[in-house]
């Protein structure tokens, strides 16, 4: 990621991604996943951290997964306009 996206991304997830977590959706999935966490580990202790270290991994590639979809995103942006851009010509 360039410095300009990971500037721009650090902006938009800033602003605008705790919206996206005040979703009910979102927030009834990370419920269950909270519960089942709990349950397991309350019903097997010894999973407690190498459940512990599965979560941080899997939250790691979460991370990923949504930067790369913003780069995804960006670079889409960028294309769409040059297509516009080029279109707009003919109609003027």
């Amino acid at each position: 990621m360039t410095d300009l996206m990971r500037a721009l991304y650090n902006f938009t997830e800033e602003q605008n991604l705790e919206k996206s977590f005040l979703d009910r959706e979102y927030t009834k999935y990370r419920a269950s996943a909270y519960q089942r966490f709990e349950k397991l580990t309350a019903e097997y202790p010894q999973l407690m951290r190498p459940l512990d270290d599965l979560v941080s991994d899997l939250n790691a590639c979460c991370a990923y997964e949504q930067e790369a979809a913003f780069q995804v995103g960006f670079l889409l942006r960028g294309e769409l306009g040059r297509i516009q851009s080029g279109y707009s010509s003919l109609f003027l």
